[in-house]
């Protein structure tokens, strides 16, 4: 076949490529919908989860979230290799659309706080009634060179403690190394069982099989600083945990701040917030988060924070 004729099928093939890619990831995405169980006028919570878990992982906190009076919406990111932010933005948008909701509060945890943060400043402008108040949960600020820097100088850093080439496996494969990372990530040392099904080896075997979520985690365009003016006078709280291997707040935190001057802290002290102490963590936040939205609904002012800028539970 003549080069011309090659360079005119392929020249042609582009386009068609690119249309289906976007028509086969562009989708609405699987949402779990947990209802209040009683009428209470609570806002419904939205639930974005975090690389290599899904809605399941969820389960717990929205039937916790039930108990208290809130709805709640897990969403199922959509998995696979090529998949970068703007495609699960998109997904992400045309999901929130079909559910109309007003007045929610969002909830982003790990890379889940990631796409939150680029709902907040794309998506939140055009959208201002879907989002009451956002919870950034054990997450990075996005295109922010300094907390890229400061995350990787923490002397806990995983990826120290596991080498060079675990990083690398995981930036070209999108995976894991093997279990021990896992555990290391996602439970404490001191985990001897958590409450999902198949127990912790159920739990550590499953991630090390899930597909990779895209490159959401890793794609920052730092050149970019980013702003969120819809977000100016809406409510933040970023939950971390002081012993966090990736993520620590007390780095982080002050990078956090730039972009939004008017955030709440709570960190907590017994564990790291990873998706890890279930039971007991997952209890926590729930309190914490319910009370933080009932009193935000009233001042933006709850107990847990009275006093301080940041606060510490136990």
């Amino acid at each position: 076949m003549e080069p011309k004729r090659l360079a005119l099928i392929g020249a042609a093939a582009v386009p068609l490529l690119l249309l289906w890619r976007r028509r086969r990831l562009w989708r609405l995405l699987d949402v779990v919908h947990v209802p209040a169980k009683s009428e209470t006028g609570k806002p419904a919570v939205v639930l974005i989860p975090g690389m290599w878990h899904g809605a399941w992982f969820f389960e717990a906190l929205q039937q916790l979230l039930a108990d208290r009076g809130f709805a709640s919406y897990a969403i199922d990111l959509q998995p696979g290799r090529c998949i970068f932010a703007a495609d699960h933005l998109a997904m992400l948008s045309r999901t929130l659309d079909q559910l109309a909701l007003k007045q929610a509060v969002f909830l982003g945890h790990s890379q889940g706080g990631i796409l939150l943060q680029r709902l907040m400043r794309d998506y939140v402008p055009q959208n201002p009634s879907c989002m009451l108040a956002a919870v950034l949960s054990a997450t990075v600020p996005i295109s922010s060179v300094g907390a890229g820097t400061a995350m990787m100088n923490e002397k806990t850093n995983v990826f120290k403690e596991h080498g060079f080439v675990a990083l690398l496996f995981y930036l070209f494969t999108g995976r894991m190394w093997d279990s021990s990372l896992v555990q290391r990530i996602f439970l404490l040392p001191t985990t001897e069982s958590i409450s999902l099904p198949g127990g912790k080896e159920g739990y550590v075997k499953r991630l090390l099989a899930a597909p990779c979520d895209g490159w959401p985690t890793t794609e920052h365009p730092f050149w970019l600083r980013p702003s969120f003016p819809a977000m100016r006078h809406k409510p933040v709280l970023l939950l971390g945990a002081e012993a966090d291997v990736i993520y620590p707040p007390k780095a982080l935190n002050p990078y956090f701040r730039k972009y939004f001057a008017q955030a709440e802290e709570m960190q907590i002290t017994a564990g790291m917030l990873r998706l890890s102490e279930i039971a007991r963590n997952w209890w926590f936040r729930v309190k914490l988060i319910a009370l933080w939205i009932r009193d935000g609904k009233r001042q933006w002012q709850s107990p847990c924070f009275a006093g301080s800028r940041a606060s510490h539970i136990d």
